[in-house]
């Protein structure tokens, strides 16, 4: 189903959603890097590496999906808002992870990322990083804000037995596919002010994987609007419980 968004809100999104943090010299540590499938479809990402890298140990991966305000082709903008908290030197040594933050472009439809999840272009890309570096496959954690958190749902749906957690921030997903992830450990941020993905989209799914045996943590702030990203990722014990997560 297609959403509909008001010109104004998307606008404010968009410059909240990039609100850079950080110098060019941060920026800096995260590698540009492209992947293309077999059929030459390509997304282009960012990877941060952890500082240290201890050649006997392998390291958590996040994979981190922006919301519309960030698309484009500069590999950049994404970099900007909420993925920042990831990257920060307290957050990076516990636990060191690698942190992955690809970019879509604006030709694509708003549903982008449940798109790309779909023809197993995200998921291609999150192999080929396992490949080329030392990733623990058993603690691959999603997280994603918007329409990001829409990609969220997206690969729960599609990859459940893949992930080990997920954190989809005010984004939306379906309730009649609830059952295929009910066991994947889940932490749900909205704000109850939403205009532009209602609050009802995280409280039908929260409610949906109640209903099957699943036990989700839901946040939900009664005064903030669209942008929960803030506070969510702010949130130290997001970063706590995210880690301690691990697939069987």
């Amino acid at each position: 189903m297609m959403r509909q968004h008001c010109p104004l809100a998307v606008a404010l999104v968009c410059i909240a959603a990039f609100n850079p943090l950080w110098a060019d010299d941060d920026k800096a540590a995260w590698e540009k890097k492209t992947y293309a499938d077999a059929k030459k479809n390509q997304l282009p990402y960012r990877l941060l590496a952890p500082e240290k890298l201890d050649a006997k140990q392998t390291y958590p991966l996040v994979v981190f999906l922006h919301g519309s305000g960030s698309r484009g082709t500069d590999n950049e903008k994404q970099l900007g808002g909420a993925v920042f908290q990831f990257a920060t030197k307290e957050n990076r040594k516990k636990p060191p992870c690698f942190v992955v933050a690809p970019q879509c472009s604006k030709k694509e439809p708003l549903d982008y990322w449940a798109k790309t999840v779909d023809n197993g272009i995200v998921m291609g890309m999150i192999k080929d990083v396992e490949k080329n570096h030392p990733i623990d496959s058993k603690r691959l954690y999603v997280t994603g804000l918007s329409d990001g958190g829409w990609g969220v749902w997206a690969l729960l749906e599609k990859y459940p037995d893949q992930l080990a957690a997920a954190v989809p921030v005010c984004g939306r997903g379906e309730p009649d596919a609830a059952r295929k992830f009910a066991n994947v450990p889940i932490w749900v941020f909205h704000g109850a002010k939403d205009n532009i993905e209602p609050v009802k989209s995280s409280r039908e799914m929260v409610a949906a994987l109640k209903k099957v045996g699943g036990s989700p943590k839901y946040t939900e702030y009664p005064d903030e609007g669209h942008n929960a990203w803030d506070r969510a990722y702010r949130d130290a014990k997001l970063f706590e419980r995210l880690f301690a997560q691990k697939r069987n």
